[in-house]
């Protein structure tokens, strides 16, 4: 089965260039470009950002303030000048796919140093670098030294170039960026001198070599003076695709079955293959349904029960009030066996109330917001399925905050995240502020009980936060209704991502117990797709044999021979079709012949299950040995 999509990527940038980003203040667009910049129709002494496009900020966003370069005349050219203080940063789209070619000049005074970087994911403090470059600096990951004629370049790992630099000229820079391959390349031109490759590496790396998938975006660039000492200019800079019309095109199969023995294990797989051109993400789980309304209620936690361990920690270093959201994921593992196809009707958090000012460490008067999210991509949450505002006022610290949902949410198999969003007041020793609280349970922490992020950035845990761990957020969902059967088929791996020409394939975990032998289940694994609105739901189906498989044969068929070295035939009437299971339960072959012969030449030795269906539907398993 083939799902495909074309996305126009010319035509979407030129949409960006003339609309998405607002006018560039006269500037010339030449339709081959996202963006433009020659900065020629600018006044001299006008900050960047505050009379440019949209899509130019500063690392805080105080536009037309320091941190704002300002247009200068440099030599009779009208360019932009850095000076200490500065820190702009350029959009470029947060692109996730296609292929990008960014290009500047660069020019460095004598006895001045300059840096930039690419950003993956653009969020102040919590920003993810792609890569960064100091000139006539050199740098160990951590501290800059004056380093006149040298720069260092962090990409995909630290110090992986010494790039020559001049001074009292200008240096021109160019990144060919392919993010559907996961490659990128930075090239200098010298003054005089033809165009040199300085340092090759694979995209999704961050700065620092490591693997940062959920943010291999092209979503920024920073230009910043490093030092008191440092100072530069730009001009010329351009954004550009290169990569023409990209296809999001995917092949998986049309459904899957399988058969597995009462109270046992097994798996059984699919195959997802990129046949388009561009990067794949996607997100997969299997989806029991819905159950019918009930009065059964369920809490579902991680956290332990508020204790002496309980503790209310807070974030240092924020200059200004911050939001902060944390949580905690449940995979369907956690769940599914207990609530699936029940409703989150309630979520709920603690507060404490921090001893030195008596304050619950949160902007006095803001709300309290609660979000449950569904599964999304690369680890992190998808769309916002319910969101409840709770007011300051009905908090009471050492008690659990309860937001009841307008709109219940059902739990149908899909990775849940829970959240709590706070407004965190700039916090000092003086004046401590502590809103995250947790159970202190370090030692029975969850993989995924203490998530957090600050601001729109990516959620990581608040035990790397933290350099250690506090335990579990003292967070939880209240669930209702009767469940459906859940649990009984799980994947290893629910996300991923498929370069192009390539496939990955999606196991999926059987259990048995507690199931009823001669009984099909039926489920639907559901399939997420980057840049495809819609989901893909492929039927799952598991039959459940008993332990002596022979006793549902009812003698309706005679197989022969068994063992067999080859050819199988199965002897009855008003046959349909045999399915032919592996000992594993997975599915090897299906044979629809009038003659009901089954070859089983090409097979390995062992044990085989033939599923017998009639044309009524019913059917009926028996074991045959294969021994060559």
């Amino acid at each position: 089965m083939k799902f495909d999509i074309m996305k126009k990527v010319l035509l979407f940038a030129m949409m960006c260039a003339f609309g998405l980003f607002g006018t560039v203040n006269a500037q010339e667009q030449d339709a081959d470009y996202i963006i433009c910049e020659r900065f020629d129709n600018y006044e001299v002494g006008d900050k960047v950002a505050e009379k440019g496009a949209d899509y130019w900020t500063t690392w805080t966003k105080a536009e037309g303030g320091k941190e704002d370069g300002e247009i200068v005349d440099f030599a009779g050219s009208k360019c932009v000048y850095f000076a200490p203080g500065c820190d702009q940063v350029i959009l470029l789209g947060g692109y996730s796919s296609g292929a990008y070619e960014i290009e500047f000049d660069i020019y460095v005074p004598d006895g001045k140093s300059a840096y930039y970087n690419i950003l993956h994911d653009f969020n102040g403090g919590s920003s993810v670098w792609a890569m960064q470059n100091y000139l006539h600096l050199s740098d160990n990951g951590t501290t800059q030294k004056p380093a006149a004629g040298h720069g260092t370049v962090h990409a995909g790992g630290i110090g992986v170039a010494d790039l020559a630099s001049v001074y009292d000229a200008w240096m021109h820079l160019r990144f060919v960026i392919d993010i559907d391959n996961d490659y990128a390349e930075f090239f200098c031109t010298m003054p005089e001198a033809e165009e040199a490759s300085i340092v090759k590496w694979q995209w999704s790396k961050d700065s620092y070599d490591e693997i940062t998938s959920p943010n291999r975006k092209l979503d920024a660039m920073n230009f910043y003076p490093p030092l008191a000492s440092s100072a530069f200019y730009i001009d010329n800079l351009t954004l550009k695709s290169i990569s023409g019309e990209t296809v999001t095109s995917v092949a998986m199969d049309e459904k899957v079955e399988a058969g597995a023995m009462l109270n046992d294990l097994s798996s059984v797989e699919m195959t997802i293959e990129n046949t388009g051109t561009s990067i794949v993400d996607y997100t997969a789980w299997v989806d029991y349904g819905a159950s019918e309304d009930g009065y059964k209620v369920s809490i579902i936690n991680y956290d332990g029960n508020v204790s002496d361990s309980t503790i209310a920690l807070g974030l240092s270093g924020l200059t200004e009030p911050t939001v902060v959201e944390v949580g905690a994921m449940y995979p369907a593992s956690a769940y599914a066996n207990s609530v699936a196809g029940t409703k989150i009707t309630h979520v709920s958090y603690m507060f404490l109330e921090v001893e030195e000012n008596g304050g619950i460490g949160i902007v006095e008067g803001s709300d309290v917001v609660f979000r449950v999210y569904k599964q999304g991509y690369n680890g992190q949450p998808g769309e916002c399925l319910a969101e409840k505002a709770v007011p300051y006022g009905t908090i009471k610290p050492g008690e659990f905050l309860v937001a009841k949902l307008d709109e219940p949410v059902v739990l149908t198999g899909f990775n849940v995240w829970v959240t709590v969003s706070v407004l965190h007041p700039v916090s000092t020793q003086s004046d401590p502020q502590a809103p995250l609280v947790f159970d202190g349970m370090f030692n029975k922490k969850a993989p995924y009980g203490d998530v957090i992020r600050i601001g729109n950035g990516s959620f990581y845990f608040a035990s790397d936060l933290f350099g250690q761990s506090y335990g579990n957020t003292h967070i939880r969902m209240t669930c209702s209704g009767n469940p459906v059967l859940g649990g009984w088929a799980e994947l290893e791996k629910c996300d991923g991502i498929i370069p192009v020409g390539k496939s990955a394939t999606m196991k999926i975990n059987l259990k048995t117990y507690g199931l009823e032998a001669g009984k099909t289940y039926e489920a639907k694994l559901m399939v997420g797709v980057n840049n495809i609105e819609e989901m893909f739901e492929i039927p799952l189906a598991l039959r459940v044999w008993g332990e002596n498989v022979e006793e549902i044969l009812n003698n309706a068929y005679n197989i022969y021979p068994n063992p067999t070295t080859g050819m199988v035939t199965v002897e009855g009437e008003n046959i349909n079709y045999v399915a032919v299971y592996n000992s594993v339960g997975q599915l090897v072959k299906v044979v629809k012949t009038q003659d009901n012969i089954v070859d089983m030449s090409a097979y390995d030795n062992g044990v085989y299950f033939f599923n017998v269906v009639d044309n009524a539907g019913q059917n009926s398993v028996q074991r045959v040995v294969v021994a060559k």
